[in-house]
């Protein structure tokens, strides 16, 4: 379906959601509100959490592959030497501003997910079922 490569800041979640709903128009309405829904968690994730949004001139970049079957989005990032994607628990006695649901969302939406060291940084990618 496609790629784009994008700044690591505030612009690229747009962006992203932007650029997979041009590539996925084709699929029914609801899998592709997931597929920006799980792709805005992503790239968000990217921003915050990883050196793509911490240095200057960060990079990510968002893959799109599918078929009849299902839709594939890889983030790509420069990575982080102090964390990795981690799914946090869901709970209500958190304070809503402390939750950190992205990926427990892309767990809970996604048909299958994860997420794997690249010589360029890390992948993590999600898989839709059609």
């Amino acid at each position: 379906m496609g790629a784009i490569n994008l700044l690591g800041n505030a612009d690229a979640v747009s962006r992203a959601r932007k650029y997979v709903q041009r590539v996925c128009a084709g699929i029914s309405r609801n899998r592709l509100h997931e597929v920006v829904l799980l792709t805005t968690e992503l790239a968000t994730n990217s921003v915050r959490h990883s050196d793509s949004g911490r240095v200057p001139n960060g990079r990510l970049r968002i893959i799109v592959t599918g078929g009849v079957h299902a839709i594939r989005v890889q983030v790509i990032d420069e990575g982080s030497a102090d964390s990795a994607p981690e799914v946090h628990p869901f709970s209500f006695s958190e304070p809503y501003r402390s939750r950190r649901l992205g990926l427990w969302i892309v767990q809970e939406i996604a048909s299958s997910w994860g997420w794997h060291q690249h010589p360029k940084g890390r992948v993590v990618w999600f898989e839709v079922d059609l």
